[in-house]
């Protein structure tokens, strides 16, 4: 047997008119995507970039209410330096008058030139 003369159907996971309301198999509550690692650190907690160019990473971190996603962003500084711009959370962590959901901690330049760190809270700002 060929396995790539056997294909499945692909109209099979469409639904164009909207009539059949399904999760499509989806594991995650309402129907959100998390990734099946944490956002990458060094063994000393510092942030890792996924490659030398701004971007975006996506991970999961476990908290006390359970796991959630997590975003981080990174850019560049003034001297043309890849650094981490923020980070995003996808919850409240049970605290929604401190907390929006999803919120995000910028991170502030350490002063004394080492891992920048994390601010507070804010709402999400979409750029």
């Amino acid at each position: 047997m060929n396995p790539y003369g056997y294909v499945s159907n692909p109209l099979k996971y469409i639904d164009p008119k909207g009539l059949c309301k399904t999760d499509g198999g989806n594991k995650n509550p309402h129907g959100t995507y998390r990734p099946d690692r944490p956002l990458p650190r060094d063994k000393n907690g510092n942030p890792i970039p996924d490659v030398d160019a701004p971007h975006t990473q996506l991970g999961t971190k476990s908290g006390r209410k359970g796991a959630y996603t997590q975003a981080r962003e990174w850019g560049r500084d003034e001297n043309g330096n890849l650094i981490p711009k923020r980070g995003i959370d996808f919850t409240d962590h049970g605290r929604p008058n401190e907390h929006p959901n999803p919120h995000q901690h910028d991170y502030i330049p350490n002063p004394t030139g080492g891992t920048p760190q994390h601010g507070p809270a804010k709402p999400l700002e979409i750029p």
